[in-house]
């Protein structure tokens, strides 16, 4: 969780300073993290570790996305990922899946 919100925080920050561009996929990508993160807030001490190890998978996927996005200034075209347990919007691909 750490990683990914770091990797948001330096795609944000590049995306102030011009680095990188605020593109559709990137708002996409930006709301599909808050929304990993947010799958937190529907667990407790006893389903957290079942949510995060199954959510794993994905969250690698988006804090790669974002490294890649600060590195080369825009973020790739996402793949759809597959379905995440315990998400608060329900979503259960990725952006533009």
């Amino acid at each position: 969780m750490a990683a990914l919100a770091t990797a948001v925080s330096d795609f944000v920050r590049a995306a102030r300073e011009g680095r990188c561009e605020l593109s559709p996929p990137a708002l996409d990508w930006s709301r599909y993290a808050v929304d990993l993160l947010a799958g937190a807030l529907v667990t407790d001490d006893e389903t957290f570790p079942t949510w995060a190890e199954s959510a794993a998978g994905a969250f690698a996927t988006a804090t790669e996305t974002f490294a890649r996005a600060v590195v080369s200034g825009r973020p790739t075209a996402p793949a759809p990922l597959g379905s995440l347990p315990g998400t608060v919007s329900g979503a259960s691909r990725g952006p533009g899946g």
